[in-house]
């Protein structure tokens, strides 16, 4: 089995292992086939929220993206590192609740365009947080993971390269990789 993300890497980082911060996994439950969906039925967590209850879109809750507390070795944190799961969501590391990690992730599903208009921001897709997060300055990034103290995320057309993302907070951008790729360099 190819490994998505980098385990050992993922679970040493220091600020992380100090903070003895939480797991969750943010998943799309959104794909056609059902396969996060059925995973997370698969394997029960103890914690599993549903980002779009509350919201205007709460009819959508069912497959918007899942907050999901889980433990490095649980079989659902396995089923995401290596079988593929990566490309359905990122890993964050908090020592946050469920519900609190959730609350502050929520307002940022919505995103208010140039000309005024509220449009869906996907940023738990593992292609757009690859590209948003080194966009951010270093206050917007502080702002956008308030109480997570990591993310992680894949590129999945990129998996066999092993380009991943871990990002720290707060974090020098000067960190992150190069931004001169485009999605098409794969």
């Amino acid at each position: 089995m190819q490994e998505f993300l980098n385990t050992d890497k993922l679970f040493s980082m220091t600020s992380w292992k100090k903070k003895a911060a939480h797991v969750f996994l943010l998943l799309d439950c959104a794909d056609e086939e059902g396969i996060v969906t059925a995973a997370i039925n698969r394997w029960p967590q103890r914690e599993v929220i549903p980002l779009h209850r509350w919201t205007k879109e709460a009819e959508n809750a069912d497959i918007g993206p899942h907050l999901v507390q889980v433990t490095r070795d649980s079989q659902l944190m396995q089923w995401f590192l290596k079988e593929g799961g990566a490309e359905y969501g990122i890993i964050l590391f908090s020592q946050a609740s469920t519900e609190a990690l959730a609350d502050h992730l929520q307002p940022f599903l919505e995103s208010i365009l140039p000309d005024g208009r509220q449009k869906m921001f996907r940023f738990y897709d593992p292609v757009t947080l690859y590209y948003f997060l080194p966009s951010l300055t270093p206050e917007e990034l502080h702002s956008f993971m308030g109480p997570a103290c990591g993310i992680a995320c894949t590129r999945p057309v990129c998996t066999d390269k092993g380009d991943s993302l871990f990002v720290e907070h707060p974090t020098a951008l000067v960190e992150l990789p190069p931004l001169n790729r485009t999605p098409r360099d794969c």
